[in-house]
């Protein structure tokens, strides 16, 4: 069987008011056409080689670049690298929230806040 993942890319929810506004304050798409974006929720077989190989998008936002994953504060803080030519409010909104020494610490806050929207929204998991 071929392996028809992208070799780059962000896997994230994208029913997850937070999740999508930090992926669209990032311009992913426009900075870095050689990321593919994708929302978790339209990529199950994705999702699924994830979660074997010990990823959980339900823990974190995924970030592959190559043969290395990145999750939890690692993917926001490289996002925010990656989203670094934006202007000054855009990149300071991405540091604070991702790129700052403290993202380590934020993330779990991060994602309690993620499943508690999800279920104030009446969405589940992935």
């Amino acid at each position: 069987m071929i392996d028809s993942r992208p070799d780059n890319f962000v896997l994230y929810d994208g029913e997850c008011p937070v999740c999508d506004a930090f992926i669209a304050l990032a311009q992913l798409r426009k900075l870095r056409p050689d990321l593919v974006v994708l929302n978790a929720r339209h990529e199950p077989a994705l999702v699924a080689a994830m979660r074997a190989e010990g990823f959980d998008v339900n823990d974190s936002i995924l970030v592959r670049l190559g043969c290395q994953v990145y999750s939890g504060g690692a993917a926001t803080r490289l996002i925010s690298q990656l989203g670094s030519e934006n202007p000054f409010v855009r990149r300071a909104a991405l540091y604070a929230i991702g790129g700052a020494p403290w993202s380590d610490a934020l993330y779990p806050w991060l994602r309690a806040a993620r499943n508690g929207l999800l279920r104030v929204l009446g969405r589940g998991q992935i």
